[in-house]
């Protein structure tokens, strides 16, 4: 069993390792391609909207697979089912904080990033409701909120502020809650179930943690989606908005149930 594991394990990290390297060498491949072309003046790159179009898609299309965002989210599955806590902890952090950095930086076609965006906040509400695995809940949880920040650089046309808080607030709640499963050695739901009877330290902030992903007030996730809504309401994205308030709503079912059942204080564990 424990051969196996590590067979699983290998596989993953191998998955992982092979995506991130093939969709950043073609973001360095279109990176050069488009420097070229504007040094030398290259036919491929006249100025003309549809190909300024096609270059600006090519270079969104490996951060969309790197931050795991609809239609290409199936990997993260596979990757953070197969690996332990510690690892999804890591590449949950630098690889994808990068990629938001890169992503404020450079001009995107807003219309399709609002569209990818939309699309995996509700994909990844509604996959997040029966799940019993805690590492496709932090999965789910990570690409919904990926996916707002998304939604704050292409929607409320910030390249600074929104974008930055949202990110600031999400690392901090998100690094509070690794630490407390990574200590708790929790890889499902059931292995959570009364740990405020023995851990109320571990418990509590977890707790927090979670509220604050989930922008409960006052916490500093609360901070960031009120922010992150005011800015859709200012530029009259009423129905970004209206998505964007449904599948927080959705999300809130799988967060509470992590809560309630570390205040569970039943001895017998529950089948979830």
């Amino acid at each position: 069993m424990h051969n196996k594991y590590n067979l699983t394990s290998i596989e993953s990290i191998f998955k992982y390792f092979t995506i991130m390297c093939i969709t950043s060498s073609f973001f360095i491949l279109f990176i050069i391609i488009v420097n070229f072309s504007e040094v030398n003046h290259f036919m491929l790159m006249n100025y003309s909207l549809i190909n300024k179009e096609i270059i600006l898609l090519l270079l969104i299309l490996p951060m969309i697979f790197k931050l795991g965002l609809f239609p290409f989210h199936i990997w993260i599955n596979d990757v953070y089912l197969g690996i332990n806590m510690i690892s999804i902890y890591l590449i949950s952090i630098i690889p994808k904080l990068t990629t938001i950095l890169i992503l404020i930086r450079v001009p995107t076609i807003n219309n399709l990033m609002i569209l990818v965006a939309l699309a995996t906040i509700i994909l990844g509400s509604l996959y997040g409701i029966n799940q019993s695995s805690i590492k496709l809940l932090i999965a789910f949880s990570g690409i919904v909120n990926l996916s707002l920040i998304v939604l704050s650089i292409s929607a409320t046309h910030e390249t600074f502020s929104i974008p930055i808080v949202y990110t600031i607030s999400y690392l901090l709640s998100f690094i509070g809650l690794m630490m407390g499963l990574i200590y708790l050695k929790a890889i499902y739901l059931h292995d959570i179930i009364g740990i405020y009877s023995y851990k109320k330290f571990i418990a509590f902030c977890s707790m927090v943690s979670i509220l604050s992903v989930l922008g409960f007030p006052p916490l500093i996730g609360f901070l960031a989606k009120f922010m992150l809504l005011k800015g859709l309401i200012i530029n009259d994205d009423m129905a970004i908005c209206f998505v964007v308030i449904a599948c927080s709503f959705i999300s809130t079912f799988f967060y509470l149930r992590m809560i309630n059942l570390q205040f569970n204080f039943e001895n017998q564990k529950l089948k979830i």
